[in-house]
């Protein structure tokens, strides 16, 4: 039988990264929650599979300073080994990533 990848699958060859694993399945998307986004709902769709990681009709513009403040509910405990940021350009991309546990 012919293994088919997909999130959580726990096989490298899926990120082409070893010891990787992808979080999209841990991650309760419809929660997600962008403060400070230009456009409802935008936040959403920055979590999606890795083959679509480069489209670019997912993107946050913050409506008021250069912050965008995520909140990202995960439906279990997770450990992050790594997380990807894929900016638009370099002016627009971001410079720096700060990560808040919630106790």
């Amino acid at each position: 039988m012919e293994h088919v990848h997909g999130p959580n699958c726990g096989c490298k060859d899926y990120l082409g990264v070893e010891n990787a694993n992808d979080l999209l399945g841990s991650i309760d998307v419809e929660k997600v929650r962008c403060l400070n986004e230009t456009s409802s709902k935008t936040g959403n769709g920055l979590f999606r599979e890795y083959d679509r990681r480069f489209e670019k009709e997912y993107s946050v513009v913050s409506d008021c300073d250069g912050e965008l403040l995520l909140i990202v509910p995960f439906l279990a405990q997770v450990k992050i080994r790594s997380i990807c940021v894929i900016g638009q350009d370099i002016t627009n991309a971001p410079h720096t990533l700060k990560l808040y546990v919630n106790n």
